[in-house]
């Protein structure tokens, strides 16, 4: 059997029909909503840009946004005509919220569609935004086969191609970003080879805001002609210092292609810049090995957290690593019992701040409900011990953080939903819904793509994509922390 043929025996499983959008609006049998919502989740962790995993960073350890298996490319369709359904039926039922629908990227038919220089409406068509400050940030935008990496030094008014040389079909098929200062940058893409050669990946690395690029080629374990695709990534020096300038370690998650039964990983760390790559570990059935390729953030050199799950369609787990990564233990999180008959589906990425504080990003799922709901985690001793922050999202959301130095508590949060962005100035006790014209008017056509990107607590991003085929993504942008947003005119550059 076959990725595409196996994902259509899921969701067949999973009891939705065939013609999704047609058959939601006649009677029929309920999807599972508890199914459907973790491919979504999964979906999401994809193409979401990721919370904060450092202080004030967007996302220091990220997933990739995309991959090119057959299975993707059909699941990606697949579930978003179902998300689509699912929120035609969470109208009809009570007290159902309607998920945020992931992004298609403009799909047609489980292809991707090749974005022109400037999209319908005016708006470039990105795909994945990371921004460094007010001024300074990259983004990829992507085509059927390949991607175009766009740098802008003007807030994201003005966007610069700087592919690298030949990585066009790389990024195509799923990239890491992470910059180093206004910049720098690393990029990290998939790669492939044949029977009895290890795949491997590509690194790419400039300095000088992409007029230039170095490469190294990363050989994996994989050596049975399969697709390798980097998963995440994670940066030191550690919490300290949320965009790192320079680079001495830098830890690395890769999978080969795979089925929706298995989520297999290796872990890679270097310790020269980039020069040469060791493997740290691989997943594995004994007791504190590698459980599964997932996302990864480290704090220093020998505290790391990993996020994941076994297989594609079941809840996320969090680990924790004291070692470098040679052996990971799970981390309990005890379900509130303001969620009642609750359990926690879907995790993001840890994030650290000054006196050991640290905030988790969580959904949980209320399967009796039919409802999903974000909200946060925290600790006080540096991730020894978790207790729910208090705070309910209505929407199935997970929310970024960023650190706001000398106050208590070190850090705010953002979630986007389909009703506006939540925000939360107490440690995720409670949230508040803040919808600006603008932005109630955008989020009629367009779906968030994760969680905003902060780079201060007044200064952020929320990138749109459509709703529809043919619609146009869209690019906002805030400067009160979220109270108010305005459209961001992005263009290509004809320099």
């Amino acid at each position: 059997m076959n990725d595409v043929e196996e994902m259509d025996k899921v969701l067949k499983g999973l009891g939705l029909p065939d013609d999704l959008p047609e058959a939601a609006l006649a009677d029929g049998p309920r999807p599972d909503r508890a199914a459907v919502g973790r491919i979504k989740a999964r979906t999401m962790r994809l193409v979401r840009t990721g919370s904060t995993a450092k202080a004030g960073a967007p996302a220091v350890g990220t997933r990739a946004p995309w991959f090119k298996s057959p299975l993707w490319w059909a699941g990606t369709a697949v579930v978003a005509a179902g998300l689509a359904a699912l929120v035609i039926l969470g109208g009809l039922g009570k007290g159902v919220n309607p998920p945020i629908q992931p992004t298609n990227h403009g799909d047609k038919g489980g292809k991707n569609t090749p974005p022109d220089s400037q999209a319908q409406g005016g708006q470039l068509a990105l795909s994945t935004i990371r921004m460094v400050d007010a001024q300074n940030g990259w983004a990829i935008r992507y085509g059927e086969t390949s991607g175009n990496l766009l740098r802008t030094t003007d807030g994201g008014r003005t966007w610069t191609d700087v592919t690298p040389p030949g990585g066009s079909g790389d990024l195509g098929f799923g990239a890491l970003l992470q910059p180093l200062g206004p910049a720098g940058l690393w990029v990290a893409t998939g790669g492939t080879a044949g029977n009895g050669v290890a795949s491997s990946v590509t690194i790419y690395r400039t300095t000088d805001g992409g007029a230039n690029w170095q490469s190294t080629r990363v050989t994996t374990r994989y050596t049975n002609g399969a697709p390798v695709h980097p998963v995440s990534w994670s940066f030191t020096p550690g919490a300290g210092d949320p965009m790192p300038m320079t680079v001495t370690r830098v830890w690395l998650m890769v999978s080969p292609e795979h089925t929706m039964n298995s989520e297999p990983g290796e872990l890679l760390v270097t310790s020269d810049s980039g020069q040469t790559w060791s493997e740290v570990a691989h997943d594995g059935s004994n007791q504190g090995d590698l459980p599964f390729n997932g996302t990864i953030t480290f704090l220093s050199d020998k505290e790391g957290w990993l996020v994941g799950s076994e297989t594609t369609t079941t809840a996320d787990h969090l680990y924790r690593t004291a070692d470098g990564g040679l052996t990971w233990n799970q981390v309990d999180l005890p379900v509130p019992a303001s969620v009642p008959g609750g359990s926690v589906n879907d995790i993001g990425l840890p994030s650290a701040y000054g006196n050991n504080q640290m905030a988790l990003p969580v959904t949980f799922e209320q399967t009796d409900k039919g409802i999903t709901l974000g909200g946060a985690y925290v600790s006080t001793d540096g991730g020894s011990s978790w207790r729910f922050a208090g705070g309910l999202i209505p929407e199935p959301t997970l929310p970024a953080f960023v650190s706001k130095p000398d106050s208590s508590p070190s850090f705010e949060g953002f979630a986007a939903g389909s009703s506006g962005v939540y925000v939360t100035t107490d440690g995720g006790a409670s949230w508040k819904l803040t919808a600006s014209d603008t932005l109630t008017e955008a989020l009629k056509s367009g779906s968030p793509v994760g969680a905003p990107t902060f780079v201060s607590p007044d200064v952020g991003w929320l990138l749109l994509q459509p709703r529809t085929a043919g619609g146009s993504a869209q690019l906002l942008e805030t400067h009160d922390g979220g109270q108010t947003w305005s459209a961001v005119p992005a263009k290509l550059s004809t320099k």
